[in-house]
């Protein structure tokens, strides 16, 4: 939970600019047996 947090305020779901600092882009997977995954993808 603290990881999440810590990276929540930078999370995007459009394209990132980046400002100098780690932005995370976020998204949701589904899989085929309806199992949700959040996906994070940092940049800096």
């Amino acid at each position: 939970m603290q990881q999440w947090q810590a990276v929540r305020a930078a999370l995007t779901g459009q394209a990132p600019q980046p400002r100098g600092e780690v932005v995370w882009t976020g998204g949701r997977w589904v899989s085929d047996d309806d199992q949700e995954l959040l996906v994070l993808t940092g940049q800096c």
